[in-house]
């Protein structure tokens, strides 16, 4: 009875992810896929190695590490289910400086615009200690208390990408709730500013203005699990044929060889 009630639930919420009816605008090239996954311990790092092996990474910027991941969970205890987005960014900075900041931005309808609209929402994560959240006003930004269904976390840390401990920033937004409500496909730019000197600058996916949603990322999601052993599986496929080839390359050399000693 419990596995009938969470299936019906499950699909309800798969349901409620797809029902959309909105135009969709996003800036040319940038888009990511955001699979269905497991959700998260909201921290600022990989709680366990494979936390995060179940969202698939975008490297962005002109310097290396710099990535993000994001995956949406279905959490139900038999009778309640929530729907999570869960997003993790990584910068390759270890220095703290007071001018540092993480950047997220958020289109909830995905309806684009030419200004932030009132669907729209942006977290600045600056000095590494302080979180402010904005909204938009059909013009511009307007602080905002943080919204409810939003958790934040950072740390110095770390991680499975990279061993030399540098700044993550990860989220959890309850997708089905407000103030921050997200839609099946939903529109997103983030950044990182390094203000060290000889730092990295600003880095951001894509490489835009975070004042204009038209030009912000397309964020579609699959209900399929990404794994990273998908592109193990590719990459050995592709190693065997090469070692293939040079074999029968050189079998190909040796027998040819043999003829010519042989005569």
């Amino acid at each position: 009875m419990k596995k009938g009630i969470f299936i019906a639930i499950l699909t309800i919420a798969l349901c409620l992810l797809m029902l959309s009816g909105t135009v969709y605008a996003a800036y040319a090239g940038y888009s990511h896929i955001c699979h269905n996954g497991t959700d998260i311990t909201v921290d600022g790092q990989w709680t366990t190695s494979s936390e995060w092996n179940d969202g698939e990474p975008t490297w962005f910027g002109n310097q290396i590490n710099i990535n993000f991941r994001d995956k949406y969970a279905v959490v139900s205890d038999g009778t309640t289910f929530s729907v999570y987005e869960d997003i993790i960014v990584e910068s390759n900075d270890a220095t703290n400086d007071i001018g540092d900041y993480f950047q997220v931005c958020f289109d909830g309808n995905f309806d684009g615009g030419s200004a932030p609209q009132t669907d729209d929402f942006m977290l600045n994560y600056t000095g590494h200690t302080t979180a402010s959240w904005y909204q938009g006003t059909g013009s511009g930004w307007a602080a905002i208390a943080a919204p409810g269904n939003v958790a934040v976390a950072q740390q110095l840390i770390a991680t499975p990408t990279s061993s030399t401990p540098h700044y993550v920033l990860e989220m959890r937004i309850t997708k089905t709730s407000t103030p921050l409500a997200l839609g099946q496909e939903f529109g997103m730019r983030l950044a990182f500013y390094d203000a060290h000197t000889g730092g990295a600058g600003l880095q951001a996916w894509p490489p835009t203005s975070p004042n204009v949603p038209n030009d912000w990322g397309d964020i579609p999601y699959t209900s399929e699990v990404y794994t990273p052993d998908n592109l193990s599986i590719a990459l050995v496929i592709a190693l065997s044929s090469i070692a293939v080839i040079v074999s029968a390359v050189g079998l190909k050399k040796t027998n040819k060889n043999s003829k010519t000693n042989n005569t």
